[in-house]
């Protein structure tokens, strides 16, 4: 229940192909990535694009011939809800140069309930405002 609510919210803002870290780019920065990875690590990574009804669009890691670190997400498939149970879920929040890690849906959840990213941004910038001559 959790995770779906989590995927759901997070899948309505998905992270571009290539993520800036700097430049102006950075300054507009507010998406997520989101990744699947099963608890028993039987299949490769997921990396998710959208949720819906009937399930997750994802597209699934696959190595080639240089190692298990060289590859791309490359294969497009759609994993039903009941198959995320196994699953440990990953998701990073880029927000205006700033990156947030969630590990669990509750975690994610929770810090999205109360704006807490958002507000922690703030602060660094009114922080950065004092600091800098």
């Amino acid at each position: 229940m959790l995770l779906k609510c989590a995927l759901k919210k997070s899948s309505k803002k998905p992270s571009p192909r290539m993520i800036p870290f700097s430049g102006a780019e950075v300054l507009k920065q507010d998406y997520y990535s989101i990744s699947l990875v099963r608890k028993d690590r039987s299949h490769p990574d997921l990396l998710v694009k959208k949720s819906g009804k009937r399930g997750i669009a994802c597209k699934q890691w696959i190595e080639n011939a240089d190692g298990p670190s060289r590859g791309s997400y490359s294969k497009k498939l759609i994993v039903d809800w009941g198959e995320t149970e196994n699953a440990n879920l990953e998701i990073r929040h880029y927000l205006k140069g700033h990156e947030f890690r969630y590990s669990s849906a509750h975690s994610f959840l929770f810090h999205q309930a109360f704006c807490l990213p958002y507000l922690n941004v703030k602060k660094t910038n009114c922080i950065r405002q004092f600091i800098t001559p």
